[in-house]
């Protein structure tokens, strides 16, 4: 991570420490197998990217194009109105063409979209301005998170879910490829008990003090915890942490989070 979005994520931290974010994401992969349980950690992760007040949340569509119409799962339920009305939206639009990833809502709509039918039933109706979408799609299937704002999100928030799409588009990969078990020889490996991936991670290239810190860290600890749970100081945790991020050539905790997500 650059010196740029280092600051800028020290930014939300002073609003919204990255511990909670830590902690969401470590909830995601105790959720990995469990799609009832996913859910709610990829949306608890993507509100945890932004300050803590009542300015929106985080919601989820998932959804199958057809000829006929679409297969079409939501959160909050109250979207209804997207299985009439979803070609009309400048995100879904976005994906159909292809465009995966991070998206705000200005960088998508067409010109005077705020004065369209849809920008009225779906934003002006509940008190929404704004809102920030993670999509990504596997097979047909495609699963978008979006974070909701009763206000225009800022420069700062936006940098922090562009910053974070790598860990919550790997959670939303997870999501569609649980759907597609049934057929998941198609998408991924068959996959391993998510505590059995924990303590094999990066066997490869680590000592095995580097796994013990890398394991807590995948679990939510912050450095004192650690130091605690290993009985050693923090300097020479902060010492393994960095041999380690080195060996396995990422630089932020968001990095090692969507490796380790990948890897199952």
């Amino acid at each position: 991570m650059n010196y740029a979005k280092q600051q800028l994520f020290e930014e939300v931290s002073d609003r919204r420490p990255m511990h909670v974010w830590n902690r969401q994401v470590a909830s995601m992969i105790q959720a990995v197998d469990d799609l009832q349980a996913l859910l709610p950690a990829l949306m608890d992760a993507s509100d945890a990217l932004s300050p803590i007040d009542s300015k929106g949340r985080s919601g989820y569509l998932i959804f199958t194009p057809r000829e006929s119409g679409q297969d079409i799962w939501c959160y909050p339920d109250a979207i209804e109105v997207y299985d009439r009305a979803h070609k009309f939206d400048p995100f879904i639009s976005a994906l159909l063409r292809g465009e995966t990833g991070c998206h705000v809502l200005r960088d998508v709509a067409p010109p005077d979209f705020e004065n369209s039918a849809f920008y009225h039933g779906v934003y002006s109706n509940s008190n929404l301005k704004d809102e920030v979408i993670h999509g990504c799609r596997v097979g047909s299937t495609f699963v978008v998170v979006g974070r909701l704002s009763r206000e225009l999100l800022t420069p700062v928030e936006i940098e922090a879910h562009r910053n974070a799409t790598d860990v919550i588009q790997a959670a939303a990969l997870r999501v569609a490829h649980l759907l597609l078990k049934t057929d998941q020889s198609k998408f991924f490996e068959p996959i391993r008990p998510v505590e059995s991936a924990l303590a094999q991670f990066g066997e490869d290239v680590l000592t095995p003090r580097e796994q013990d810190v890398i394991y807590l860290i995948l679990r939510g600890h912050n450095t004192e915890s650690i130091s605690n749970q290993l009985g050693i100081s923090p300097n020479t945790i902060k010492r393994h942490r960095s041999h380690a991020y080195k060996k396995m050539q990422v630089s932020s905790h968001g990095e090692l989070f969507s490796n380790f997500l990948e890897s199952l």
